[in-house]
């Protein structure tokens, strides 16, 4: 895993579940000193400690009303009041299943250098408060970052200031056993459409989950309160609802395109050209053929072409991946893909972590997590359209010289884990590759991904080259005379495969010579 060993991992996940329990909702009555003394002036109400107080009890003991609230943000002064009898609002939210949650941040200060953009404060002796705040009943807290949309606006600057502040808010968080509430917001401020607050809302995520990814967070023991993606308030413009909730989520003489689209089956192109070392790197790869890609992509694109493929490589070792040889293979993948966009072809993004080396599952699920978020980093960078992409990863196993065999169910926690940690419900499909994994192999692990109980907003499927045809080459063996055989054994693995991408197979495929060998080999290049 990529993130922190925390003694409260088990209690964060448990209450950062509970808190998103379906039916229910977080009551923010954490409104500072002078933002409630706005609102009582609107009803001619003295801003007083009494008042706020008796405020606060009206709304947290309000008959049958907390039935609908999972937790409550509170702010400092109130975390510490009582009931008019004399009960602590802390314990009055215990008894009726309600966690309390504290907000933290001290609010914002211009950033310099900027058109008046802001960054969040409240980091300096932050864990000492979040201790103290948990030793007081509460259990999830928050902090809010601010950007603004303009002509020139949010800057790079302003994202990422923002989503670093708010990681490493949610690990300080973390190590104290609060859940943290990530919220990034948007101001609605400005005459923007909603297809532009759309884009700034996916570049501030994008770089709020890499920011995250980077400081080690718990993921599934985090929420997150963005802003919904609506026009500027003074762009005049009125969208339905619907719109807003859209918006937020050769054979016989005849040439094998024709054959595949006869058979419903879209034709694809491997499009770059291999590898290359990166310099600098302790042998370390870097993916070549952007150049001339766009011409390429449109003749293959006239040539029945439908999708293509990039395969990024990637290595686990002492040091490695390196940030560079992460950073230069992820924004490689980014330009191809938004090429092959821009040409009608679909893009499957593949960065292959290879099972090389002697590292535990732990490690690879590490590396993966860190490979993948950097990935759609560089994606929302590049703008390209997620859901005209499919990913392509390898699945989360020890290395080839671990000497560790785990089981598939354990193959399956962690490789989902990984992409739920880091890939957008907006990718419609994720592709895995057998990574060197037998026949048998590659079938039982994408079986066990797919029984895996849990959040999998994606189609869990298979993009095998080898692990499809081992057992159908050893078959044919090159000879006329075998081909009906050897497309028995290609059927066979064909149907397997397909099953396992339900989660229903039995391993009953009748298995061909060789589909049960080992297909790793090391440095595998294609």
């Amino acid at each position: 895993m990529s993130c922190f060993k925390s003694k409260f991992a088990d209690e964060l996940i448990a209450n950062a579940a509970y808190i998103g329990t379906p039916g229910k909702g977080i009551l923010a009555a954490d409104e500072s000193i002078g933002t409630i003394g706005k609102r009582f002036v609107s009803i001619n109400v003295e801003n007083v400690e009494s008042n706020r107080r008796a405020l606060r009890e009206l709304l947290f003991t309000t008959p049958g009303a907390l039935q609908y609230i999972s937790g409550i943000i509170l702010f400092e002064e109130t975390l510490y009041q009582k009931t008019a009898s004399g009960k602590l609002f802390v314990d009055v939210m215990k008894e009726a299943g309600v966690l309390p949650g504290i907000k933290v941040d001290k609010g914002t200060v211009e950033l310099a250098g900027t058109n008046g953009e802001t960054t969040t404060i409240g980091l300096d002796g932050l864990g000492d408060r979040c201790k103290k705040y948990y030793e007081a009943g509460a259990r999830f807290a928050k902090w809010r970052a601010v950007l603004k949309i303009g002509k020139e606006e949010p800057s790079e600057l302003a994202i990422h200031e923002n989503a670093y502040g708010l990681a490493r808010y949610a690990v300080i968080c973390q190590e104290n056993g609060l859940v943290p509430i990530v919220e990034p917001e948007i101001l609605v401020d400005g005459s923007h459409d909603i297809e532009k607050c759309a884009s700034v809302t996916e570049r501030v995520l994008a770089a709020c989950y890499k920011a995250l990814s980077d400081h080690h967070v718990i993921l599934e023991g985090t929420l997150l309160k963005p802003n919904m993606v609506t026009p500027g308030s003074d762009s005049g413009s009125k969208v339905k609802p619907e719109v807003i909730a859209a918006v937020d989520f050769c054979y016989i003489g005849k040439l094998f395109v024709d054959v595949m689209k006869e058979a419903g089956v879209l034709p694809g192109i491997k499009v770059d050209k291999g590898t290359v070392e990166l310099a600098g790197t302790n042998g370390e790869t870097t993916t070549i053929g952007l150049d001339g890609l766009g011409d390429r992509c449109k003749k293959y694109y006239e040539a029945g072409a439908r999708f293509a493929k990039w395969r990024a490589v990637l290595k686990i070792g002492k040091e490695e991946p390196s940030e560079l040889a992460i950073h230069e293979n992820a924004y490689g993948l980014a330009r191809y893909a938004v090429i092959c966009q821009e040409n009608g072809l679909v893009p499957i993004v593949e960065p292959e972590i290879l099972v090389d080396g002697s590292h535990d599952i732990e490690k690879c699920a590490s590396v993966t997590e860190r490979v993948l978020a950097a990935c759609y980093k560089a994606l929302s960078d590049h703008h390209v359209i997620l859901e005209g992409t499919l990913l392509k990863p390898n699945m989360v196993t020890p290395g080839s010289d671990s000497g560790s065999k785990v089981k598939p169910e354990v193959i399956a926690a962690h490789t989902v884990r990984a992409l739920q940690r880091t890939v957008p419900a907006a990718v419609p499909a994720v592709v895995f590759l057998s990574g060197g994994q037998s026949e048998e192999e590659a079938t039982v692990n994408l079986n066990a991904i797919n029984q895996l109980k849990g959040k999998k907003p994606w189609s869990l499927t298979f993009s095998y080259g080898r692990a499809l045809q081992q057992s159908t080459l050893k078959a044919w063996g090159g000879k006329e005379e075998n081909v009906d055989k050897a497309q028995k054994a290609f059927l066979a693995r064909a149907k397997a495969n397909s099953e396992a991408t339900l989660g229903a197979y039995k391993g009953d495929a009748q298995l061909g010579d060789g589909a049960s060998e080992s297909l790793h080999v090391k440095d595998y290049k294609y």
